[in-house]
This record gives C-alpha cells, structure tokens and sequence, in this order.
C-alpha cells in the first residue's frame, strides 16, 4: 500500500516535521521555528496556519497519516499542558484536511525498536544516536537540501525518525485499529 506519512516533532518553539512515502524515502522536511513569536496562543494560531500549509503543498490526502510524538515525561505540568495543545491543535488540522490520525508515537518504543536502546538514555545521549541514525540513513537528502547534519537541526532528524518507526508499524499493521494499538503500545 503506497501512503505518505506527515510526521512531526511537536513543540511551541521550534517544530520539527518531515514527510515521508511508505518506502522510508523523505519527500520534504524542515523546521517551524516560533521561538518568542507572541503569547501561546498567537505561537499555536501560527502553528495551525503553517500545519494546514504544509500539508496542501506536500499533497497529503486523505489515504495519508499524521503522526505526532507522544509525551515521554511530565518534567514540567504547564509545559505539558501548552505541548498537549499544540499536538491537539495539529492533529485537528490534519482531521479536518481528511487525513488519518491513528495516534500518537511512543518515543520509548521507538528508542527500542529503531535506536535498539533496551535502558533508558539520557536525553543527549539519544539525541545523539537519533543524529548519527538518521543522518547514515538520509545523508544524500541533507546534502541535497544543504542541511546541516548538527544540533541545530535536531528537530528535523526527530521528526523524520517518528516517521520512519510508523513507516515500519505499517509493515505489521493490517488495519487501522491494529495500527493505533501498535503506537499506544508502551
């Protein structure tokens, strides 16, 4: 079944996102960067704005997903709360452009299954191994889009990792309910 999955690295600073097709290959990738762009509520309202954007110039239908990183940790409960608005207010942008939502990606189950990190990391430490990952997988897409294979771009390989892990639930999955069982799998 050939598909596109638009996958993003929620955050209400700077927003990692990547579209890939169900052969693994990214179509297009990038970085919404809001950082101290207004109050929340404007920083979300531009969020929505870009979202819808993004998925009419990437041609996501509605035979296509959407899948956004869970939360791995409350840290801190008012930025959870302000996260847990973002990821909704996405994930309803990209219902009502009729694309399929399943659920949200475990950052531990793709730490195990696609990094093989059986303990807990630190957080450096699986950014890290997202980058060198990710980089070793796509490195002719970041030269080609002259993107810096560095810390900076963090955001990027987190999204495109997301993407890569539903690319491969797919494999497994046979329907829709299977699929959303297999990400809320912790």
């Amino acid at each position: 079944m050939l598909f596109k999955v638009f996958a993003v690295d929620p955050s209400i600073n700077k927003m990692g996102w990547a579209v890939l097709n169900s052969r693994e290959e990214i179509i297009n990738a990038g970085i919404l960067n809001y950082t101290g762009r207004g109050s929340v509520n404007a920083r979300i309202k531009m969020i929505i704005h870009e979202i819808h954007k993004l998925l009419v110039a990437n041609e996501i239908k509605n035979s296509d997903y959407f899948v956004v990183e869970a939360c791995a940790q409350i840290v801190n409960p008012r930025s959870f709360l302000i996260l847990e608005r973002v990821r909704s207010a996405i994930e309803t942008v990209a219902i009502i452009h009729g694309v399929k939502v399943p659920g949200r990606v475990n950052p531990r189950s793709i730490h195990v299954r696609m990094l093989g990190l059986e303990k807990p990391e630190k957080r450096s430490k699986i950014k890290q191994i997202t980058r060198q990952f990710v980089s070793s997988n796509y490195l002719d897409f970041f030269r080609v889009n002259n993107i810096d294979v560095d810390r900076k771009n963090q955001d990027i390989f987190d999204a495109i990792l997301i993407g890569m892990y539903f690319c491969r639930v797919m494999i497994f999955a046979r329907d829709d309910y299977e699929i959303s069982k297999i990400l809320s799998d912790i």
